[in-house]
This record gives structure tokens, C-alpha cells and sequence, in this order.
């Protein structure tokens, strides 16, 4: 996807989640809908169909097994090969999760014990969970499918299937940014803490910013390196991955040093804080995929070199 259409994407990525965010702050559980969706409201499809009569309770049976059902269907139409033979076991696995997800969302009061009293807001964690355990298992099936293609792919295909995981992270990185932003921004504004306490949890805040920003730059910097990757002549490969490796040092060391100086500067004003925060609070996520672009980044120039080395001989 070229850059000029991405920025604006991502932008709207942001204000959508934002939003949302913003909007649902008052829910006991503002989360619990997003991990069930789609599955949550499905269910309530199927409960308004049931409600309507034999028909409609026959109509939303038909429904229930033949929606969870699906991806048995895929898994039939798989080659019956050893390869293939974990992803078509988590198919087959997954109409189960499905099955018993819907039914217990549809009944949502089987979850609890009997005459046990509870809040809607458990009610909709406890779908929360239920609309996890199907993701999970759907993302199991998409790792072992990545891996087999991974395995048994060329170098096109996977600088192919590099782009589309530098895609999925980048919005990751930009959602899970939007949401955090608006959360934190929102406490801040909302808690009846004293103004040090809120200076210094705004600095936290923005100290927690700096790795994801660091992130969404590299990505958009080692997307340019891939697309030149992915030319015969591979020009100016070797300088646009030297630029990348320096912006990948800089972030690991100004996140480094963000976090120390936060951490350090805690303990200098501790007298004036009711409480403090200074943890090794390290953004492992950020700095392995930062690493990750690092190795990557070398792995292509050298195969460039080795390319152009392997030419001299011909």
C-alpha cells in the first residue's frame, strides 16, 4: 500500500478508535464488546429468532450449526497432507468453540451459579472471554498457516508476506496507541489527584508514547526498504538500510533513556507525590520488533552484497 494512502488510513484508524473510547468510558466494561464482536451480536440475532416461534427457533438452530460450522467446511477442502495437518485439526476444533461460545452467549445466565447475583458488567466480561476463546483459536490457525507458508515460501513470497505483517502491526501499533492516549488522557482530566501527581502522571504518559511512535516511523521506514527489496537492481538498498539501522539505535537508546529518566526523576520528587511509579516499566514488545527490523535490515543488505559479489564471478 503506498504511503500517501496508508498516513491517511492510520489517521483514521486513530479518530475512530479514539472515539470510541471516549464514548464508552462510563461502561463497566468498555473492552468486553470488541473481543466478542462479531460473535456477541450474532447471538442476539439468533435469541430474537428463537423468540418468534417455531419457525423462528428452528431458523436460528439452522443458523447457530450452520454458521459454526463453516470452518469444518474449510478444513474438508484442505490437501490431507502432514503439513497440513495441524491447521485442518484447529478447523475442525473451532465449530466446537463456536458452538459452545454462541449458545452460552445466547444464555448468558448459564455462566454464573445458580441464583448467584451479578452485574451486567460481569455479564459482559464473561462474553469477553467467550469471544476470546474463539479469536484464539482462529489465531492459532492463521500462526500455523503463516508458519507453512513461511517454510515453504521463496524469497518474493516472503517479502510478500512481510509486507501484509508490517501492515497488521503498524495498525496494531496505532489502535492500541489511540486507545491509550484516550484512556490516560481521560483519567488524567478526571482524577482528583493533587497537580504533582498529575504532572507526573501526564510525563508517564507521554514517556509511554515514545516507543510506539518510534515504531510506527520504523515500520514506514522498513516498508521504503522492502519496496526497493523487491526490484532487480535493488538501488540504493545498502544506504536506505544503513538509514534504517541508525533510526532503529536511536529509538532503542532515547526509550532507554526515557525510561530511566522517568523512573530517576520519581525519586527526586517522591517528597511531593503521594505515590510514585518508578518501575522498570521496559516496552519489551517495542524493542523486539525493533531488533527484529535491525536483523532484517542486514539480512537484506547482505543478500545484496552477495549478490553483487556472486556477479563478478559470472
Amino acid at each position: 500500500m503506498k504511503k500517501k494512502f496508508l498516513i491517511p488510513i492510520c489517521i483514521c484508524e486513530a479518530l475512530i478508535f479514539i472515539a470510541i473510547t471516549f464514548f464508552s468510558r462510563n461502561r463497566p466494561t468498555p473492552s468486553a464488546s470488541f473481543l466478542s464482536f462479531p460473535f456477541e451480536q450474532f447471538s442476539y440475532l439468533l435469541e430474537l429468532l428463537s423468540k418468534t416461534g417455531i419457525w423462528g427457533n428452528g431458523v436460528a438452530v439452522a443458523l447457530w450449526v450452520g454458521v459454526s460450522l463453516i470452518p469444518a467446511l474449510f478444513a474438508l477442502h484442505y490437501a490431507n497432507t502432514k503439513e497440513c495437518l495441524p491447521e485442518r485439526i484447529t478447523l475442525f476444533v473451532l465449530p466446537v468453540v463456536i458452538l459452545h461460545a454462541l449458545y452460552k452467549m445466547i444464555h448468558p445466565y448459564s455462566l454464573v451459579p445458580e441464583e448467584a447475583k451479578v452485574s451486567e458488567g460481569y455479564i459482559s466480561s464473561e462474553k469477553g472471554i467467550l469471544g476470546i476463546s474463539i479469536w484464539s483459536v482462529l489465531l492459532l490457525y492463521v500462526i500455523l498457516r503463516l508458519l507453512r507458508l513461511f517454510k515453504n515460501g521463496d524469497r518474493p513470497s516472503l517479502v510478500k508476506y512481510m509486507h501484509v505483517l508490517l501492515h497488521i502491526t503498524l495498525f496494531f501499533f496505532v489502535g492500541a496507541g489511540a486507545v491509550n492516549l484516550t484512556s490516560g488522557v481521560t483519567n488524567l482530566f478526571t482524577s482528583a489527584d493533587a497537580m504533582p501527581d498529575k504532572l507526573m502522571s501526564g510525563l508517564l504518559l507521554a514517556a509511554s508514547f515514545v516507543p510506539i511512535v518510534f515504531d510506527i516511523f520504523i515500520i514506514f521506514r522498513f516498508l521504503k526498504l522492502l519496496e526497493i527489496a523487491q526490484t532487480e537492481e535493488q538501488e540504493n538498498i545498502k544506504e536506505t538500510s544503513e538509514a534504517v539501522t541508525t533510526f532503529c539505535c536511536t529509538a532503542l537508546a532515547v526509550t532507554g533513556a526515557v525510561t530511566a529518566f522517568t523512573n530517576v526523576l520519581q525519586t527526586l520528587v517522591s517528597r511531593w507525590l503521594t505515590g510514585t511509579n518508578a518501575t522498570l516499566n521496559v516496552p519489551f514488545d517495542s524493542i523486539i520488533f525493533v531488533v527484529l527490523v535491525l536483523l532484517f535490515a542486514k539480512v537484506l543488505t547482505e543478500n545484496k552484497q552477495l549478490r553483487d559479489d556472486n556477479g563478478l564471478f559470472i
